[in-house]
C-alpha cells in the first residue's frame, strides 16, 4: 500500500520501486506516469497522518466523484477543457458540496502551522458564498465544523 502504510516520501519511493520491479514489465505506461508526476504525487505526503487518512478515506470525496461520473457519462465529448470544468462546477453546485472540516482537525492544523505560508497567488476557485471575495481561507462556523474555501 503506497498511500496508507508509508512512513514518508522515502519509503513511498521505495514502494514505487518495488511496484515497478513487480509490475513494470506488464504496465510500463502506468509506472512511467507515476515516475513523471512523482513531485505532484508526493505532495500528499506533506500532510500529517490524521489529515492524509481523512483525505484518502472521505466518503464526501467518493460521493463527489460519483456525481462527476454521472454528469460526464451522458456527454462523451467536450469541445474544450473549460466546458468540462464548467460542467463539473455546476454538478458541484447542484450537489451542494462543500468542504466541512471538524473543529478538532482545524485546531490540530493550526497547532502544526499547516496554514502558514499559504500562497495568495493560488488560482481562484469557483465563487463561494462563504468567503465573500477573498483569496485567504475564511471560516464559517456551522453546526458540523468549519468551512474553508478560496475565492477570487
Amino acid at each position: 500500500m503506497l498511500i496508507e502504510s508509508y512512513v514518508g516520501a522515502d519509503e513511498a519511493l521505495e514502494n514505487l520501486a518495488s511496484i515497478k520491479e513487480k509490475w513494470g514489465h506488464k504496465y510500463p505506461n502506468a509506472i512511467k506516469s507515476w515516475e513523471d508526476n512523482w513531485d505532484n504525487l508526493i505532495t500528499f505526503l506533506t500532510f500529517p497522518d490524521y489529515i492524509r487518512k481523512i483525505m484518502y478515506t472521505t466518503n464526501v470525496i467518493e460521493s463527489l466523484h460519483s456525481q462527476f461520473r454521472k454528469v460526464t457519462k451522458t456527454k462523451l465529448i467536450f469541445p474544450n477543457d473549460e466546458s468540462l470544468m464548467k460542467m463539473l462546477y455546476l454538478a458541484t453546485e447542484k450537489g451542494g458540496y462543500s468542504l466541512w472540516v471538524p473543529r478538532f482537525i482545524v485546531q490540530q492544523l493550526e497547532e502544526d502551522n499547516m496554514f502558514d505560508g499559504l500562497d495568495p497567488s493560488i488560482p481562484p476557485q469557483p465563487d463561494c458564498q462563504v468567503c465573500d471575495g477573498t483569496m485567504t481561507p475564511k471560516s464559517y462556523t456551522g453546526i458540523r465544523g468549519v468551512h474553508y474555501e478560496y475565492k477570487k
